[in-house]
């Protein structure tokens, strides 16, 4: 028996007891059932937590923070804006996400840049506010999109596909599913709940709390461009959450940086899938941005205003936001 009870510490279980009294061994048996199912239920427990509606949460110490967003639905579109804005539809998004708190930073994409050498190259395009136009640069980029920028402003000068493989990354990095978001997701998470024509009201004079879009520090710079009357004292991109969250603590959704989102461009939402999904026919050389810009007049920094443009196009004012497919 002493031999016996030798081996036994070194496999872990006291088999040479359970030998000599076998309701002993089945005891041990159901001991260790019972430690399984509550582990399990502990990991259950964990899950359940992270997919609680306002949570925020990272997968790694230099990933994105992320927004867990209740499922609901909304009424997508404006009656009283374009064209390519109706008919207005309801969505439902019947399952809860995750979703980037703030833009993609410099610092964020900078880190992916370094893990991977992925090359973004060497041009972008930009306003030229003498002759008051864009224009394309060369030697303006990511890391020099034109104006000063920290690791804490949100990342320009990316196109679609930039965003991609940016996504690409994240999720092989962590085993979890990143993507962009659908349009219909964008908007409801624009929205947050509201109806009204800017996310903060049925007024642009909100602006300047909410969203770096073109105000009166914008206008020094540029005396034709229609502004807001206020002045948040950022002409170009200013750092994320540097204004208020909306009623899902998503920060930037409006103004800052166009947003690049996974759709293909339809000119109307005749025949728009009301599921949230992203809609992957029409014209797909062509792909949807979202919420304007820091040069974007206050009528484009409503939640229904859709933009479009070449995946492959980058400029100093686009740029995009994480998403992340949760597990049930």
């Amino acid at each position: 028996m002493k031999g016996g009870m030798n081996k036994t510490w070194e496999n872990g279980v006291v088999s040479g007891v359970g030998l000599k009294n076998g309701r002993t061994g089945r005891l041990g048996s159901v001991l260790r059932v019972m430690y399984l199912l509550v582990i399990l239920v502990l990991a259950s427990m964990a899950q359940a937590d992270e997919m609680t509606p306002g949570k925020t949460f990272r997968d790694c110490d230099k990933c994105p923070d992320l927004v867990v967003v209740t499922a609901g639905r909304f009424q997508m579109g404006d009656l009283s804006g374009h064209d390519d804005e109706r008919p207005v539809h309801e969505v439902t998004i019947s399952r809860p996400f995750a979703v980037g708190k703030y833009e993609v930073t410099k610092g964020e994409f900078a880190h992916f840049v370094e893990a991977t050498g992925y090359g973004t190259g060497n041009t972008c395009w930009v306003w030229n506010k003498e002759e008051k136009k864009a224009e394309e640069r060369a030697g303006i980029g990511w890391r020099n999109p034109g104006f000063s920028q920290t690791d804490r402003h949100p990342v320009t000068c990316v196109n679609w596909h930039d965003a991609q493989a940016y996504m690409e990354w994240l999720s092989r990095k962590t085993g979890n599913f990143y993507r962009l978001l659908s349009e219909a997701e964008w908007e409801y998470v624009t929205r947050a709940g509201t109806t009204t024509r800017w996310y903060w009201g049925e007024s642009e004079s909100g602006q300047c709390h909410y969203a770096n879009g073109a105000d009166l520090q914008a206008k020094k710079h540029n005396s034709n461009w229609v502004v807001a009357e206020c002045d948040d004292g950022y002409y170009q991109t200013s750092p994320v959450g540097n204004f208020k969250a909306n009623a899902f603590g998503v920060f930037d959704t409006a103004g800052n940086v166009w947003e690049w989102v996974e759709d293909c461009w339809n000119d109307n939402y005749q025949g728009a899938p009301a599921d949230g999904r992203a809609w992957t026919s029409g014209d797909c050389g062509q792909r949807v941005l979202r919420g304007g810009s820091w040069s974007s007049n206050p009528g484009s920094v409503r939640p229904a205003l859709r933009d479009w443009n070449d995946p492959g196009s980058r400029l100093n004012n686009y740029g995009f936001r994480i998403a992340r497919t949760l597990t049930p």
